[in-house]
């Protein structure tokens, strides 16, 4: 490297690091580098020699240092930065021109006129045929909200990316070859997003409309979803109360057998241990009483009569009413109910009305079991601790 792309380096980086805002996600020393790093890498591989590599180094090193000064219009004063420190450095006047020149092909109004030109507009765009691409277009969206106040929703952003995915192009004949075909690739994983988005505005737009039927109570399909979301929290609620349950069988049946094994043995030598030894087994008894009432089911008398349907009264939808029932009788009073809207709503509000009950049965003696055990455990280790400093 040149000492005058070094000098180039080391002020470009120090003007940057100090000069630029967090708010800079995207045109910050990051994106100078791997633009730097691009332009030398497509250099090489067109044969570039080292004159027009110095010219093409210093214009990719300075290229966004307008950002500095200025997000609207950068590139032109990205040329004053860049002339005015190479003029200090005594380059010449017709390779700052060229370096000028260069900079100025960075707009996106602009067509590359040759070679050079072709080289750094590719660089500086050489981020769209990598696989970080669609990251780094979030990052300019960010940086133009916080900078611009741009605000897009994402189908906005989408529809701009792919545009410009589209309508952008590679110039040099190594960074088709090395970068178009990862560009078609975002591209489509872009397109694939905007369906993803697509569906998912779909749905919200649906959720809407259900929720407002359901506020409405028309038609019926939108209260019946309110009964099935609930019955299904229900259930749900009720799966994890047996979790938690079996959860502390478990683990006091394991701190019985333990005790069990290891302890009762020794009690005859070490009686100081007897009282902190019946503590910790009648606090994981106790435990495991109330975690299996938890889970302990209600037997029902599991028949409803013809004449409590007639009269319609009793629940056809929980089978602990009707599993005694012939056949016959319950498919007649099911049609009996489907056929009758007040009837089908009332089994249903006391099918959740049930549940509830039963949940809140599991819930308080699960939180019973849960303080048996805490304080339970909390007065065993003090008893042994007491123990073991008395013996």
């Amino acid at each position: 490297m040149s000492s005058i792309v070094e000098k180039t380096k080391n002020y470009v980086s120090n003007l940057l690091t100090k000069k630029l805002t967090e708010n800079h996600l995207f045109h910050n020393l990051e994106h100078t580098i791997e633009t730097v790093d691009a332009a030398k890498e497509i250099a090489g591989h067109l044969g570039v020699n080292k004159a027009d590599l110095e010219i093409l180094l210093i214009a990719a090193w300075f290229h966004d240092t307008g950002h500095t000064e200025t997000y609207k219009g950068h590139e032109e004063m990205s040329c004053q930065i860049a002339r005015e420190f190479l003029e200090n450095e005594s380059y010449p006047e017709k390779k700052i021109e060229h370096v000028i020149k260069l900079i100025q092909t960075t707009k996106r109004e602009k067509e590359p006129t040759n070679q050079m030109e072709a080289i750094l507009r590719d660089a500086d765009i050489s981020h769209l045929g990598h696989k970080r691409s669609i990251k780094k277009g979030g990052q300019l969206r960010e940086e133009w909200r916080l900078i611009l106040n741009k605000k897009f929703t994402d189908e906005e952003w989408y529809e701009l990316e792919k545009s410009f995915y589209t309508n952008t192009k590679f110039y040099s004949s190594y960074a088709v070859e090395k970068f178009d075909e990862r560009r078609i690739k975002n591209l489509n994983k872009l397109e694939r997003k905007m369906q993803k988005t697509d569906h998912e505005k779909s749905f919200k737009d649906f959720e809407k409309k259900v929720k407002k039927a359901i506020k409405e109570r028309v038609p019926e399909r939108g209260i019946e979803t309110v009964f099935r979301l609930a019955s299904r929290n229900h259930m749900r609620l009720s799966g994890i109360a047996d979790n938690k349950a079996n959860t502390l069988i478990s683990v006091n049946a394991i701190i019985i057998s333990i005790v069990l094994s290891v302890l009762i043995d020794k009690l005859e030598l070490s009686t100081h241990l007897t009282i902190p030894t019946i503590l910790i087994l009648i606090t994981c008894i106790l435990t495991i009483i109330l975690a299996i009432l938890s889970t302990k089911p209600k037997v029902t008398q599991g028949q409803i009569t013809k004449e409590d349907i007639e009269n319609r009264k009793g629940n056809l939808l929980f089978f602990g009413n009707f599993f005694r029932m012939p056949f016959d009788e319950y498919e007649w009073g099911m049609n009996e109910l489907m056929n009758d809207r007040e009837y089908l709503y009332h089994n249903l509000i006391q099918d959740l009305y049930f549940l509830g009950l039963v949940l809140e049965k599991k819930y308080k003696y699960l939180r019973w079991s849960y303080w048996v055990f805490l304080y339970g455990l909390i007065i065993s280790v003090i008893a042994f601790i007491t123990a073991a400093l008395i013996s």
